[in-house]
């Protein structure tokens, strides 16, 4: 893992395989990383130092979770164990068990809580963040889960994955208050509106798009495609959604109140790997991951036209992602490399490379920063604006 201000400034070394896990915390001072070495390892954001060692698991570490107030963070992984640990002593405070198989799918609740947790088995657990222990269990899934979100006041939670059922769950009894039921098939993409009243599900081989509510448990809308919707993406305000990633090399742009298609983001040569809706909702950045297509794409929401290009990869663009203020772009590609763009000039302001490919990344919450994965590990780099220049 590399710290990163324009130059290099620190090396991160401590995991002795590949990390498939990373989570900043709420403040944007440290971060957590697991992997397949079976470590949870805390890094100092400024320093770019381990800080700590979480041991326990015995398989490797598939997702990390920090609670919202920072003081304790989750982990689970192959060992079928759900680990809570204690950020201030470095110790595990609770370790929820009795996944049967891998655990795919962890959430926080709103409050911090109560966790739920979902996987392979089809079982849903919802545990106790301070003694560890689980409250309850939730059945009723015919096959794996691989999706859990929480609404936004912590009341319910809903699950889906390869039964074709999406259940909504009351978060205190723990029953079953709503099955969203469509078409055969694997739900592959979910999405809770920002007001929690309706969510969005894709499912394969299907080329609806399936809006539900939430408190009726009744389809209200279909958005139908012409190819199979792997990506869904609900805006800011919850008035529309852009969904992509078919064959058909296209993104498109949906009205939720009539759920009609507004526009249509036709360009890419091939399917579209990333997606991101700018923080105010009017423009969208995307790529495909076309080795010979190496541009990220900006579009007007509002026109569905495209308003920029940039261009200075020289591989394949495999992640996007927009800085919380709407001011910055990060984008990761195949040819070893994190650039940052400024929105207003589509210009690069400042690159770094790594050893391997970087295939995701995110900004902190500050936008001071962004952390990027791949199959050589993690990195972190700084980014002070007006203080930059390409480096290595």
């Amino acid at each position: 893992m590399r710290i990163w201000d324009g130059t290099q400034a620190a090396e991160l070394i401590g995991h002795t395989g590949p990390v498939q896990a990373v989570a900043i915390s709420p403040d944007g001072t440290w971060l957590a990383t697991g992997g397949d070495d079976r470590v949870v390892r805390i890094w100092d954001r400024a320093t770019g130092t381990q800080t700590a060692e979480l041991t326990g698991h015995t398989g490797p570490i598939r997702a990390v979770a920090i609670s919202p107030d920072g003081t304790w963070l989750a982990s689970a992984g192959d060992d079928s164990r759900f680990r809570i640990w204690d950020r201030a002593i470095s110790a595990q405070s609770g370790a929820p068990t009795g996944n049967t198989r891998r655990a795919a799918a962890v959430a926080v609740s709103p409050d911090g809580t109560w966790l739920a947790s979902a996987g392979a088995d089809g079982v849903v657990r919802i545990w106790d963040r301070t003694s560890g222990t689980r409250i309850r269990q939730l059945t009723g899934h015919t096959g794996p889960i691989w999706a859990v979100a929480i609404s936004p006041d912590g009341t319910w939670l809903a699950t889906a994955g390869d039964d074709a059922v999406v259940r909504i769950w009351d978060r205190a009894t723990g029953t079953q208050t709503g099955e969203l039921a469509g078409p055969d098939g694997s739900i592959y993409a979910m999405a809770i509106s920002p007001d929690g009243t309706w969510l969005a599900t894709a499912c394969g081989p299907d080329t609806v798009l399936r809006l539900w509510d939430t408190t009726a448990g009744a389809q209200i809308g279909e958005l139908t495609s012409n190819d199979w919707i792997k990506q869904v993406a609900i805006s800011p305000d919850g008035t529309w959604l852009a969904t992509g990633g078919g064959a058909d090399l296209v993104v498109r742009i949906w009205d939720r109140a009539t759920g009609t298609q507004t526009a249509e983001l036709a360009g890419h040569r091939s399917r579209v790997r990333a997606v991101a809706i700018s923080p105010d909702g009017t423009w969208i950045a995307t790529a495909d991951g076309d080795v010979m297509d190496t541009v990220v794409r900006i579009w007007d929401r509002a026109t569905g036209t495209q308003t920029g290009e940039l261009t200075g990869h020289t591989g394949a663009v495999l992640a996007v992602a927009i800085s919380p203020d709407g001011t910055w772009l990060a984008t990761t590609g195949a040819d070893n490399s994190l650039r940052i763009w400024d929105r207003a000039t589509s210009s690069t302001v400042t690159y770094m490379r790594s050893d391997r490919t970087l295939t995701c990344c995110t900004w902190t919450p500050d936008s001071s920063a962004v952390a990027a994965g791949g199959s050589a590990g993690v990195y972190l780099y700084n980014f002070t604006p007006g203080q930059h220049g390409p480096g290595i």
